[in-house]
């Protein structure tokens, strides 16, 4: 279950939220009730930097060019990728 504190609440007991979101995955902060941020590992951040890195970057897309029907091969990666966000 996803855990939420407020802004307050995170800045009262830091370390506590933080030893949370290692526990439950993530944190989500909110402001004024409306969610603004998340707390999660730094392993999950570091995943995320190299999907996107990779997205930016083309991806399985590119190892496509060469291939026989790459075209085909490169529109089912796509929405492979449009499923999955």
């Amino acid at each position: 279950m996803t855990k939420i504190l407020s802004t307050a609440e995170v800045k009262a007991r830091l370390s506590e939220s933080i030893d949370l979101a290692l526990q439950e995955g993530y944190v989500v902060i909110t402001r004024y009730g409306k969610p603004v941020a998340a707390l999660v590992s730094y392993e999950d951040i570091r995943q995320l930097q190299r999907l996107r890195s990779a997205r930016q970057r083309g991806g399985l897309a590119n190892l496509s060019e060469n291939w026989e029907d790459s075209e085909e091969l490169a529109e089912e990666l796509d929405n492979i990728l449009d499923e999955r966000t």
